[in-house]
């Protein structure tokens, strides 16, 4: 894979996603109830165009661990062991809702950890836990199928009784080589801001 085109909605909200599974690079474009708004993540800076059209930007180090965590798990970095460097660990054997799962601890270097449970029967991700915030944030993913030669999951949601913001749902997936440019911020919008 050289490159993953999405669109879907997620916590309710539309959105376009482009990721490149080479090097760290995403960009999500989503239609809020105010206006567009940009965010982009070029492996070494974090960027945003808010729907009014202001520009914000984080390139320190405690700033940018939370985006490069998102392109690592965005970009299925943890199959990509020579792309990538983390750490993984085996948790060992988990059970629940009646499904045994072989859970692995994640952690991206420069990011935040996350444990991703595989179905023991079937070897898909079934399971990602990112127990980074005051509570886990558990997502079920599902329906999967084969886009190309390859298997997506097309649904992350809560599980039953939790709060569905983190909810997405692919409608659809292309596999087209990434344009670097976009995950920069745009060399034209920092100018007009400055302006």
């Amino acid at each position: 894979l050289r490159g993953l085109q999405e669109t879907g909605v997620v916590g309710g909200v539309r959105y376009e996603r482009w990721i490149d599974p080479l090097r760290y690079g995403v960009r999500v474009e989503t239609h809020e109830p105010a206006g567009k708004r940009v965010q982009g993540f070029n492996g070494l800076a974090d960027w945003q165009i808010l729907p009014g059209g202001r520009l914000t930007g984080a390139d320190d180090y405690a700033a940018i661990a939370e985006p490069k965590t998102e392109a690592f798990f965005a970009s299925y970095a943890y199959f990509f062991s020579g792309r990538f460097d983390a750490r993984g660990l085996h948790l060992g054997a988990r059970q629940a809702g009646g499904r045994s799962y072989d859970a692995l601890l994640i952690h991206p270097k420069g990011g935040k950890p996350r444990e991703l449970w595989f179905d023991r029967r079937t070897h898909l991700l079934s399971r990602i836990i990112d127990r980074n915030g005051p509570k886990p944030v558990v997502l079920e993913v599902s329906d999967y199928r084969k886009v190309g030669p390859v298997m997506i999951a097309f649904k992350y949601e809560a599980p039953e009784g939790a709060p569905r913001t983190h909810d997405r749902e692919i409608t659809a997936i292309d596999f087209r080589p990434a344009d670097r440019t976009q995950f920069s911020l745009p060399i034209d919008d920092v100018r007009a801001a400055r302006q």
